[in-house]
């Protein structure tokens, strides 16, 4: 048993059902579908020995990572590209989250790992657990965001919790209010875009970004 055989698991029996559900670009262990001004991630983050021994679970184990880019933030430098697309990894995102399975292992009580057995004979029940969370849990998480209003509200309100949605900073640290001031543009709520950028712009945590907010702040 080695992490080719998850690989190839993977690509047999999860990307041709994300697929059929508009993800058009595919790594070893990524998925991305690209829906107006979000990119939805799916990311399979696999263990090495050093992470494996400490969370004891074995090498081709793994955790399901979603993410969602939202496009209309300017990139980040040397963002990659798959076929002259935008292709982020999921900690680039600006929202995540880590999905729980709902299967019980006794070797693995921890709900984020999807623990893989050393003879792989477990191999076929994970895969087909990891594909239902996706269903149930993953896609509904990706629909609530399409919506640039619930983008709004989690930055002005949320709170970052392990299970649920993170990525977006701390309040009221900068990278929120950046992810705050461009989401405000969009919705035309200049108020609030206008102290966002500001806010950043003071900090100098997004110095590469302080030309195009200050324009923002001179449009609005």
């Amino acid at each position: 048993m080695d992490s080719k055989s998850v690989n190839k698991e993977i690509r047999k029996h999860i990307w041709p059902v994300l697929k059929e559900n508009g993800f058009s670009e595919f790594s070893t262990r990524s998925s991305w579908r690209y829906k107006g001004n979000r990119i939805n991630v799916v990311n399979f983050q696999s263990f090495n020995s050093y992470s494996a021994d400490i969370s004891k679970c074995t090498t081709f184990s793994f955790i399901i990572n979603l993410g969602i880019y939202l496009s209309y933030i300017p990139d980040y430098p040397e963002m990659k590209k798959k076929h002259d697309k935008l292709a982020p990894d999921e900690a680039a995102c600006h929202l995540r989250r880590t999905l729980e399975k709902n299967l019980l292992q006794k070797e693995m009580p921890r709900k984020n790992i999807w623990y893989v057995d050393p003879s792989g004979l477990n191999l076929n029940e994970v895969i087909e657990n990891g594909l239902k969370v996706i269903l149930e849990k993953g896609f509904p998480w990706f629909d609530e965001f399409n919506d640039n209003e619930a983008v709004i509200k989690v930055l002005k309100q949320g709170i970052e919790s392990e299970g649920g949605t993170f990525g977006f900073g701390n309040n009221p640290s900068p990278k929120r209010f950046l992810l705050l001031g461009f989401t405000a543009s969009e919705l035309g709520d200049a108020e609030t875009a206008k102290n966002a950028f500001e806010y950043v712009i003071k900090s100098d945590c997004y110095e590469y970004l302080n030309h195009v907010m200050q324009s923002k702040i001179n449009s609005l």
